[in-house]
């Protein structure tokens, strides 16, 4: 084991689970291995080492405690659907994370938390309760969960694992904590009386099942297996509840990833466009993409997808089903400046694996700014209608109008800053615009490549512009480098 993986291991258990809230600290002690599968559990990995659990709620959603949130989130993986972590089964980064405002670490208060994934994936998610329904003090319940197996080892089982625990009354468990924590209404409490059965380090934001219903996730305990020290579990409780099902509903109307940004009201291309890439991800498109050399493209930083292995490039075609070239790649080159909340620098490179025999997009020498009421053209593919989430087969353009950044800046209300570097542009008619499936692709005006589609907050909303990368002078000259410097060498 290297120092980095080493000293994750330490800091993951270094400490008891009141004391720090880190999410490797609850597993199941005196459980028994799980002999079917559960295609909704997850494995939270970091750096490849197992830290916490959670379940698959959307087929890009996951569900699981507060205190499991771990950076940086590149370093971060999920593995889905897998008896065991190291067979496993579908591996998939993350984009982002959502947890309560009123979280608290040491209280325990919403300890409840929402990671989105980089992609959608493929297997059954678990259905959470449309409203709350408590649970009797006595009920008994399944916790499910990977960890240590043995209270000496520090080590996660290998094999997923399950115990019967007893739910126990929020007073009684408030005296057995003597308050600290205080046991609220959005908390449970459930244990097992026998010695050496319960949680432990390993597996915080792991389901609490009472009737085959999720009813809370793995918080902590302060001791392992204690039953005068029961498990804590966050509450699926009317807040919590509400709380998941506001942050998916405002995502389904906002664009955060390279999946989420594609064309309403469009109309299709019929001229091709040989230098027009599709990026995917196990051959599923997330987004789009300008072929600028033989060999490399140039896209949005945020459409970064991993591991670049499951990663392939369309070129040349104008319709995903019946494809043209697809080749690897072999890494991806983005500023250091880039950040994903802010939209600033959102402009990435990426090499392919080989030479492609296409033509290329020329991009600007030279800085050119559009004014404001210029017509453009917005490319990609993606959904053509709000109430589908799947990407179109052929690919689709649309016009837009370039939107004064003083302007922009008023609609957005400052939630997002639009730059020099940026561009926005819409469509004065409702239902026409960018909304889930092709950030990355291109904005032309003039048949001038000018932007890259980088997000919007709705979909095709007039007063919420799609926001673009604008190439400016710094972009132009970031891209230049990167290519220079590739000139003279055979990697990043």
């Amino acid at each position: 084991m290297d120092l980095g993986r080493y000293l994750i291991v330490y800091h993951f258990l270094a400490f008891t689970f009141f004391k720090v809230a880190a999410c490797s600290e609850v597993s199941i002690i005196g459980g028994k291995d799980v002999k079917k599968l559960h295609p909704w559990m997850v494995s939270i990995q970091m750096e490849q080492i197992h830290v916490c659990g959670g379940i698959l709620i959307q087929d890009q959603w996951v569900l699981t405690a507060a205190h499991c949130e771990k950076k940086p989130i590149s370093s971060v993986t999920v593995l889905i659907g897998s008896l065991s972590l190291s067979k496993g089964s579908q591996r998939v980064g993350i984009l982002s994370y959502a947890k309560p405002a009123t979280f608290n670490a040491r209280t325990k208060q919403d300890d409840i938390m929402l990671i989105k994934l980089n992609q959608k994936v493929k297997a059954k998610p678990k259905k959470i309760p449309k409203k709350e329904k408590d649970v009797p003090s006595g009920t008994k319940c399944v916790v499910t969960g990977w960890g240590t197996t043995h209270l000496k080892p520090n080590e996660a089982s290998d094999k997923l694992q399950m115990l019967e625990v007893t739910v126990v009354d929020r007073n009684l468990c408030n005296r057995f904590y003597e308050s600290n924590p205080v046991i609220t209404k959005d908390m449970l409490c459930a244990g097992n009386k026998q010695e050496k059965r319960g949680a432990c380090w390993g597996d915080s934001g792991g389901p609490l099942e009472c009737k085959k219903n999720v009813v809370g996730l793995v918080s902590g305990s302060k001791e392992c297996a204690d039953p005068k020290k029961p498990t804590v579990y966050t509450f699926l409780s009317k807040r919590h509840i509400s709380w998941i099902n506001s942050i998916l509903k405002k995502q389904l109307n906002s664009t955060a990833s390279c999946s989420e940004v594609s064309i309403v009201g469009g109309k299709d291309v019929k001229k091709l466009h040989p230098w027009m890439v599709s990026i995917q991800m196990d051959q599923i498109h997330v987004c789009g993409g300008i072929l600028i050399q033989d060999q490399w493209v140039l896209t949005s930083a945020h459409c970064e997808e991993k591991p670049i292995s499951s990663v392939t490039v369309l070129i040349g075609s104008l319709s995903l089903s019946k494809g043209s070239q697809r080749v690897g790649i072999l890494s991806y080159a983005k500023p250091a400046t880039f950040n994903a909340r802010t939209r600033q620098d959102d402009i990435m490179l990426i090499k392919l694996n080989k030479k492609v025999k296409a033509k290329p997009k020329k991009i600007p020498k030279k800085e050119k700014d559009v004014p404001s009421g210029t017509k453009c053209v917005v490319t990609g593919w993606g959904i053509t209608h709000l109430k589908t989430n799947e990407p179109s087969d052929k690919l689709q353009m649309l016009e837009v109008t370039v939107v004064d950044r003083n302007l922009c800046n008023r609609f957005y209300e400052s939630d997002l800053v639009i730059t020099k570097d940026m561009l926005c542009a819409g469509n004065k008619q409702e239902k026409r615009g960018t909304c889930w499936g092709d950030s990355g692709g291109p904005l032309e005006c003039k048949k001038n490549v000018v932007g890259l589609v980088s997000g919007s907050r709705g979909c095709g909303n007039p007063k919420k512009p799609t926001v673009y990368t604008f190439l400016s002078k710094r972009h132009i000259s970031w891209i230049n480098s990167i290519l220079k410097k590739q000139l003279n060498s055979t990697a990043f």
